[in-house]
């Protein structure tokens, strides 16, 4: 009888082993348990993302306004009966140094 309790000892000592570290083991059951959480959480952020896109795409499609102010900010384009004006804003140090007779930017103004 001890015989017999010693193999299955010895059985189950080695079912556990082959448990715990063999291919479909807990380690590898608990690391890709792991990774499934991680792409869950990367799915998610691409499905918000998504939505996102899909939104502006439907305000493109159905609202020229979207279209016009994409063209604006993006490509720099204005309206035909517009003038482009570009303001360029000088560190404060800057303005102190201008000398008499030159504008804020530096040139001579011509009058």
């Amino acid at each position: 009888m001890k015989w017999l309790l010693g193999i299955l000892g010895l059985a189950l000592i080695v079912i556990w082993m082959r448990l715990l570290s063999s291919d479909g083991g807990l380690v590898q059951v608990m690391t890709l348990n792991q990774e499934l959480s991680s792409m869950q959480a990367q799915l998610d952020e691409l499905s918000a993302e998504n939505t996102l896109l899909k939104r502006e795409i439907i305000d493109l499609q159905t609202n020229t306004q979207a279209i016009e102010t994409i063209a604006r900010h993006k490509l720099g384009m204005i309206g035909q009966d517009e003038v482009f004006v570009k303001v360029i804003e000088l560190p404060a140090g800057d303005q102190n140094d201008a000398k008499p007779g030159e504008g804020a930017s530096g040139t001579v103004s011509e009058r």
